[in-house]
């Protein structure tokens, strides 16, 4: 049962042991493809229009593999994307499945939740985003220099709950080679990305009519459980909120029973 599966920003597409397993005995397969500017995959321009762009490369990855219809999932900041897919390929996306996925940003307010560090991230790709580079440029530099562990404390320093995950042997190696995947090229797939996460894509949302499901853990340190829980409540009708209450932003990789399991609700409740 094929789900195409869209990376976010910073974790690449790298699954546990214990995911694959699961994946096998449920018969499902992630179709993942690599987004431009991240790993080797192409350019294809800069911030703006990206999701729309994706949209054809997803078009042409269905047709080349027969693929009428299926449902996507989106993975952190490819929640964006799936949003986006869903509202431009309309029938051809059944179900919508977001992890630890952004939301609509609406108001400021979303910002002052989020930890220093990705708040400071966020307000610079909002409000003035040309000094986004020198950012990441030091970010970059601290894993060319084989910090992965010390690039890895600042991000979970603040996040107790992700630190404890992330600092697992098998999904600290996950999210290294996730780091690279995105920094390859250097900035601009992380540059991409920050720009459409921090900004209000309710017009997509507004755009499809595919039933949603949003798995959230409570701790999440970038996007707040209750920013999640306000863009559910605006639309009751079609969104469904699984909260997973001892848990941050690394749910797929600590628990992925939990995201497979919503899944397979969407493929059966879509057929």
């Amino acid at each position: 049962r094929p789900v195409l599966f869209i990376h976010g920003m910073l974790d690449g597409y790298g699954v546990t042991s214990r995911c694959l397993d699961e994946l096998s005995g449920r018969n499902i397969r992630l179709i993942v493809p690599v987004r431009p500017n991240f790993g080797g995959s192409d350019s294809d321009g800069g911030p703006r229009g990206a999701p729309e762009r994706f949209c054809a490369d997803l078009t042409a990855v269905m047709d080349t593999l027969c693929l009428e219809r299926c449902a996507i999932a989106g993975h952190m900041a490819g929640s964006v994307y799936a949003f986006a897919a869903a509202a431009n390929l309309g029938d051809r996306i059944s179900a919508i499945v977001n992890v630890s996925g952004g939301v609509p940003i609406v108001s400021r307010d979303q910002f002052a939740v989020m930890t220093p560090r990705q708040r400071i991230v966020a307000y610079t790709a909002r409000y003035t985003p040309s000094l986004l580079p020198l950012i990441l440029r030091a970010g970059i530099a601290l894993l060319d220099s084989g910090g992965d562990h010390a690039f890895m404390k600042a991000l979970y320093d603040s996040a107790p709950v992700d630190y404890a995950v992330a600092r697992q042997p098998e999904i600290f190696g996950i999210l290294s080679d996730g780091y690279r995947f995105t920094v390859a090229q250097g900035h601009g797939a992380f540059e991409i990305d920050s720009y459409h996460v921090t900004r209000d894509w309710s017009a997509w949302m507004e755009a499809s009519r595919q039933p949603v499901t949003l798995v959230h853990g409570r701790h999440d340190p970038v996007v707040r459980i209750e920013t999640v829980r306000a863009f559910a409540d605006r639309y009751p009708d079609r969104i469904r909120l699984v909260e997973v209450a001892d848990l941050g932003q690394l749910v797929f990789y600590a628990r992925p029973t939990v995201v497979l399991d919503a899944i397979e609700t969407a493929l059966a409740t879509a057929g």
